[in-house]
């Protein structure tokens, strides 16, 4: 670093030996002087060249500065600008522009006196064309100190390092308003910027060095920020250097670190040759931060040039934060209500990390059915399943700030009806229910994981002891409610149970009370059948109040078994391979202590099952869609909640229907809703905000 200052100390020195030539000169005085400020000229008084005004600029004649040798006279004009854009807008489109040919000169620079008045603006940039036509950013800003805006200030721009302003008939230069320059928007001296405010400039100045006489000096092209993670180190980064009289093999690389700790000069290695060279950054070991580092090129005689950046070392990256995403359900034709998360990082910006989804089983959700929106922190996901599909899926949401990533899964049940509670094909893949549904079945006792998925079924086994559950729509149901619960299912016996045999499902709570037991045993059976049965709480054949149904079953046949649970009393009724809730059933008379509301529905594995095959698991409030058999599309409620809101929605093709509400289906108080429902697409729609107690609803034709 010591080295490269003395360079360019000594290059200085030389470039001070000689004045440079004027090349172009404006005073802006009138060309007869006429001592008033007022009057003036756009000739230049020393030279050739032009002025024109951009982005709609108006101009006038005001007083000068004092440096101009016509300020004895009075007769000493400086041209006055105005009509600039407002505040943060129009960025470098506004100012003077000059044309000057610089034919016969190199090492060309601008010098100027420069006011601003308190509400004009605190940045100006120079910028410089090679062609006359397209204008090019010089790294050059002129910056109005506070206290100083309306005192005029002689400011300089060195172009010298621009090889296309050498000698060139087309060379132009501009000097434009910038609004990009750091926050501060308003001139010096002023609370804010103004579009009154006006800028005079005099003695505008442009010089060079005849071609030829002195030595150029080199050049070196811009280097980017470098944005980099802790103990890591750069690929090799390119930039090329040059001179007009120096080959460029022997130029001379110097380096220099305003942060020697992170980044000692031992870390900045150069590579290449010739003309394209190369550096690579090495902070030092578990350093965190930011230097500017300076990378400058030294001719054979004397002269240099150089390039500054920024080196930002991040901590290691860490991945980004998803908040959790409960299993979510709706039913089948209907998306699902906007579902909130939070996405965090430590070193990305929220608004910088990408969302993606995945779906587990594309035909019941296709890729365009998940639909993201907000912003920065706060996302939504939308979930539309395909027309016409029924099941369950398990939706993976991912968050990358395109280095690392996490991911959230969580289950959608799209359930055939509004009155279907809870639907589970099992289509899932083979292996532990709990981990391929993630997690939208749950362990509640016995061997975590045990209980399987096999080809499209679940597989309860007395080799096993996992006891599991999933959680109805709408739960908790509780005994005020006098709610009317029914599940059903398809079972295939494969291997007998022992003699009394166990229960293998039920209804339950968030404790461990179970309800509407329904067991298999070989107790009364003939010998190679079994028997299905029920109890309200208890859990054996042999119990006294067990409900048996009086009928052999044979291994290998498939049974739908369907169990009605009183809520309100307790009472369990049971079906197998029912035609309508009149065929015979059977219900059990063991009185339960007490009871209790139902959250979930529960599977069982234990040593006394044999084994058996479970399939489509539906929950239901009503007999018909237990089994399968749907109510009428045309007719069809459903009932979701928005927040705190309860959202009652039918067909708007349900022509005829009257929506009706009642608080105890134990009566027949039944009274028609009065709110007039609201109209989206081809559905009604009526809002029960907040709603406390119970409430039940139905369409009434």
């Amino acid at each position: 670093m010591k080295k490269m200052l003395l360079l360019l100390a000594f290059a200085s020195a030389l470039t001070a030996a000689r004045a440079a030539d004027v090349i172009t000169l404006w005073n802006f005085n009138s060309v007869v002087a006429d001592t008033n400020l007022n009057t003036g000229t756009l000739t230049p008084s020393t030279g050739s060249g032009t002025v024109t005004f951009i982005g709609g600029m108006t101009n006038t004649f005001l007083g000068g500065h004092t440096t101009d040798p016509a300020n004895a006279g009075g007769d000493n004009s400086a041209v006055n600008t105005g009509n600039y854009p407002a505040s943060g807008t129009g960025d470098k489109t506004a100012g003077q522009r000059f044309a000057v040919s610089t034919v016969g000169y190199q090492n060309i620079t601008l010098s100027l006196a420069f006011r601003v008045s308190n509400t004009g603006s605190r940045f100006w940039r120079v910028q410089y064309s090679t062609d006359g036509v397209n204008f090019i950013d010089s790294t050059n800003v002129f910056s109005v100190v506070n206290g100083a805006s309306v005192i005029y200030a002689t400011k300089t721009a060195d172009l010298s390092y621009i090889p296309g302003v050498t000698n060139n008939p087309n060379f132009a230069f501009q000097i434009v308003s910038e609004f990009s320059n750091g926050t501060n928007y308003t001139a010096a001296g002023s609370s804010s910027y103004g579009v009154a405010g006006v800028v005079r400039v005099d003695m505008m100045t442009v010089s060079g060095d005849i071609l030829g006489v002195f030595n150029n000096p080199p050049t070196i092209s811009p280097i980017t920020n470098v944005i980099m993670r802790v103990d890591t180190t750069t690929n090799d980064i390119p930039f090329t250097i040059g001179d007009v009289e120096t080959a460029a093999v022997s130029l001379t690389l110097v380096k220099g670190s305003s942060n020697p700790t992170l980044l000692p000069t031992s870390g900045i290695v150069f590579g290449g040759s010739g003309s394209n060279r190369t550096v690579t950054i090495t902070p030092a070991a578990g350093q965190t931060g930011i230097s500017l580092l300076t990378v400058g090129v030294v001719d054979e005689g004397g002269k240099s040039n150089n390039v500054n950046f920024t080196v930002t070392v991040l901590p290691t990256n860490t991945p980004p934060t998803m908040s959790v995403i409960a299993n979510q359900g709706t039913v089948s034709g209907a998306s699902t209500t906007a579902i909130p998360f939070t996405v965090s990082d430590l070193e990305t910006a929220a608004a910088a990390l990408t969302v993606t989804g995945a779906s587990a089983n594309l035909t019941l959700l296709p890729l365009s059915g998940i639909q993201f929106s907000g912003s920065g922190s706060n996302r939504t996901v939308t979930l539309t399943p395909a027309a016409g599909q029924v099941g369950s899926v398990v939706v993976t949401l991912t968050t990358s700030d395109d280095f690392l990533s996490t991911t959230r899964s969580f289950v959608l049940t799209v359930s055939p009806s509004a009155g279907t509670l809870f639907y589970e094909p099992f289509n899932y893949a083979n292996g532990s229910l709990i981990t391929n549904s993630s997690f939208l079945w749950n362990n509640h006792s016995g061997t975590f994981g045990q209980l399987s998925v096999v080809n499209g079924s679940l597989y309860l086994t007395s080799d096993n002891s996992e006891d599991v559950n999933a959680p109805l729509r709408g739960e908790p149901y509780t005994p005020a409610s006098g709610t009317n619960l029914y599940f059903s299912f398809n079972y295939a016996l494969e291997f007998l149970p022992s003699n009394i045999g166990d229960y293998i499902a039920h209804f339950k709570d968030n404790v461990l009370n179970y309800r509407a037991r329904l067991m298999i045993s070989t107790f009364n059976a003939t010998l190679g059948a079994y028997r299905i049965g029920i109890g309200n709480g208890v859990g054996s054949a042999t119990n006294a109040g067990y409900a048996e149904v009086p009928t052999d079953f044979n291994p290998g046949a498939t049974n739908q078994i369907v169990v009605r649970y009183n809520v309100g009393t307790g009472v369990s009724t049971l079906w197998v391979n029912p035609v309508s809730e009149a065929s015979p059933s059977y219900t059990a008379s063991d009185v339960l202590v007490s009871t209790n509301n139902i959250t979930q529905l529960a599977f069982r594995e234990s040593s006394l099952i044999g084994s058996g095959h479970v399939d489509e698991v539906r929950v239901a409030v009503t007999f018909n869609e237990a089994i399968g058999i749907l109510p009428s599309p045309s007719a069809a409620l459903r009932i979701f909640k928005s927040g705190t809101d309860v959202i009652v929605v039918w067909p708007t093709a349900a022509t005829g229907f009257v929506l009706q509400s009642c608080d105890n289906l134990t009566t027949t108080n039944w009274q028609n809703v009065l709110t007039a429902p609201a109209v989206v697409g081809s559905e009604n729609f009526v809002t029960n905000a907040s709603p406390t107690g119970n409430a039940f609803f139905r369409l009434k034709n």
